[in-house]
């Protein structure tokens, strides 16, 4: 298709927005995922075990003081947070 603007010729075809290999292959390649990789899927019993194994050994033996809950707790978090982020498991 063929538009001319002002003195100018614009086209715009079927192939616009096309990778090289679309173009001469004639057809595109999918490249959406409808689902996760099986490897790579979010597995819960995972991070609650982590979560368990992180505050059994942080809160041993550890007394309530309402002045430290808020440093406790954002430690805690970010060290369950950092044994998930650094090898998706916890041991």
């Amino acid at each position: 298709m063929a538009v001319s603007v002002r003195g100018q010729s614009l086209t715009a075809g079927a192939s616009e927005g096309l990778s090289e290999a679309d173009k001469t292959s004639g057809e595109p390649e999918n490249t959406y995922i409808l689902r996760p990789i099986f490897q790579q899927r979010f597995r819960p019993s995972v991070v609650k075990d982590c979560i368990h194994t992180v505050l059994k050994e942080e809160l041993t033996g550890a007394e309530y003081s309402p002045e430290e809950m808020p440093q406790l707790t954002k430690r805690l978090s970010e060290m369950i947070k950092d044994k998930l982020k650094g090898n998706m498991g916890c041991k």
